[in-house]
């Protein structure tokens, strides 16, 4: 049995599409809100989900109630999929083969396709996400970015199977920037609480390689003025990250 969990604030959306690619797929959709003011739990309804709710508190990320979700899982296996993303049929059969197995391993890290101004670039792909694993073996630490600690052996599906990749949904820029601009804070927050420093020289060369990275090591440059809107945004992410630092 497989449990696709959803951890939703105010993401009324996109969780249509999500919801329609697990509906029929999985044996239950649990989806954890964090007190959404739109429509979001309507849409649940809709779908049939069982619903939970956990305080959003002082932020909206979901890696807080990553856990508290799990623990209304009921089946063995937990498939954890984001508001704005979609997940195919081949990628669920695929899943439950996973399942089946007489020795599986206890995580599958999956592809995900993003999008750039509507464009989906390779620049970022595969962006693997570890989103498939035995429920009882997997731990999501409660801080921004963070990702789930499964014990056991791990598999990646091959990056050639673009049949399998979860897709994440286009997003506009001004919620793309106003996402960086919550994040950032807590990722300078986080980093300032394990004792990091930012130096001149980190300040002026982070970005730097950052936007090199994008823009010529991953072929940004293929994809001509969204490769360079990418490559500036991930660059400035960075940026702004060690500046909420110095300011802390």
């Amino acid at each position: 049995m497989i449990s696709a969990v959803v951890n939703t604030y105010n993401a009324q959306e996109t969780l249509r599409s999500t919801l329609s690619s697990l509906c029929g797929q999985v044996d239950e959709i649990v989806l954890c809100d964090m007190q959404s003011t739109d429509d979001t739990l309507l849409i649940a309804r809709d779908f049939g989900c069982k619903i939970i709710t956990h305080p959003r508190q002082e932020s909206d990320i979901c890696e807080s109630a990553r856990n508290f979700a799990f623990s209304h899982a009921t089946a063995e296996w937990v498939l954890v999929v984001d508001a704005d993303e979609v997940v195919t049929h081949s990628l669920l059969e695929y899943l439950r083969g996973v399942a089946k197995q007489p020795n599986p391993p206890s995580g599958i890290y999956i592809p995900r396709k993003n999008h750039m101004l509507g464009v989906f670039t390779r620049s970022s792909y595969p962006d693997y996400q570890l989103r498939f694993f035995k429920r009882q073996d997997a731990y999501w630490p409660p801080t921004i970015h963070s990702k789930p600690i499964v014990s056991g052996r791990t598999e990646h599906i091959a990056a050639s199977r673009e049949d399998l990749a979860i897709v994440h949904a286009p997003d506009t820029m001004e919620r793309i920037m106003e996402k960086w601009n919550r994040y950032s804070t807590f990722e300078a927050t986080k980093r300032k609480s394990t004792g990091q420093t930012v130096s001149w020289s980190k300040m002026f060369f982070s970005p730097l390689f950052r936007f090199i990275k994008v823009y010529f090591l991953k072929g940004g440059f293929r994809y001509g003025k969204v490769g360079i809107v990418q490559a500036y945004q991930d660059a400035f992410y960075k940026l702004l990250v060690m500046a909420k630092m110095i300011e802390k």
